[in-house]
């Protein structure tokens, strides 16, 4: 409990430190009675140490720890430990990853397990992340649709850790179908209330979002204020994956301000602390700007 409440405080290694002793403590035998906390507990410390190692930049070792999640949900035979597997790491970390294939199996897990039982507050959560992935494959349209419809039917206390990640879901798309100023309004929404109930591991993110907007209204100097804000928020928190995405939206906006050789610089330092999920789409997408620049500049 200690170690996810550090996770979303944003102080990552704090909470890995926390949360890796569950796993000793509990070798070779059985977890506690599930009685006691709702979930097995093995499913909540999996779940969570999947969340901190995908921030802190480890997405190959935050896949494995899910898959254990996973398997060990499916062990207890408890539905609802399933069900927070998938819906509280499983699914979201996957549709950070930037992995369709695994998205859309996990994602049917969860909305088959919601009809299974008749939990229709499930299936809810389903419909949201299948809005996200649609909206990453491409179909903004459909996916800003029904992840609206099911956004809307949920609260802030029934989807707590994720709402700021769907209110950004939303803002973004509503920034692709060019309702900026109704994106902004979302994202401004969402900072105010992750600032409010001290949700500070999801702040960068949302700075890089807003930035993205304010490029779209044409104000790239706030733009570049928002970027740099939410990488300074990254290192603070050793959230390497977020100073990622953070560093290669300003590296491609200081291109095309001409000043390729920052960004580049930049980039590559970010880049370079990576020791795995090469084939992830951040990465991927980080180093394609990387090798351009490198091209662009004969080097």
């Amino acid at each position: 409990m200690i170690g996810s409440a550090l996770h979303v405080l944003g102080d990552q290694e704090e909470a890995r430190r926390r949360i890796e002793p569950m796993f000793e403590a509990t070798r070779g035998g059985a977890s506690g009675p599930l009685i006691r906390f709702e979930f097995d507990d093995q499913v909540v410390a999996r779940s969570f140490h999947g969340r901190v190692l995908w921030v802190l930049g480890f997405p190959e070792r935050a896949v494995q720890s899910l898959e254990l999640a996973v398997e060990a949900a499916r062990a207890s035979d408890h539905p609802t430990s399933m069900f927070f597997a998938l819906s509280q790491a499983v699914c979201p970390v996957a549709l950070l990853a930037g992995d369709p294939a695994a998205s859309e199996r996990f994602i049917t897990m969860l909305l088959d397990l919601s009809v299974q039982h008749a939990r229709e507050a499930w299936g809810a959560w389903g419909h949201c992340f299948r809005g996200v992935l649609l909206m990453q494959r491409g179909d903004i349209e459909a996916g800003l649709s029904r992840l609206r419809a099911a956004f809307a039917t949920q609260s802030e206390t029934t989807v707590h850790i994720h709402y700021a990640t769907f209110q950004a879901a939303i803002a973004q798309g509503l920034g692709r179908v060019g309702k900026v100023d109704e994106g902004l309004g979302m994202i401004s929404d969402a900072l105010t209330r992750a600032e409010a109930h001290e949700e500070r591991w999801y702040l960068p993110e949302l700075m890089r979002v807003k930035g993205h907007l304010l490029l779209q209204l044409g104000e790239p100097a706030d733009a570049e204020r928002h970027f740099e804000h939410g990488l300074h928020l990254a290192r603070r928190q050793q959230s390497l994956s977020w100073e990622l995405r953070c560093a290669t939206d300003l590296a491609r906006l200081w291109r095309r301000q001409r000043e390729t050789e920052a960004g580049r610089e930049l980039l590559r330092a970010v880049y370079g602390r990576f020791s795995e999920g090469f084939e992830t789409a951040d990465l991927q997408a980080a180093r394609a700007l990387l090798e351009d620049a490198e091209t662009r500049s004969g080097t």
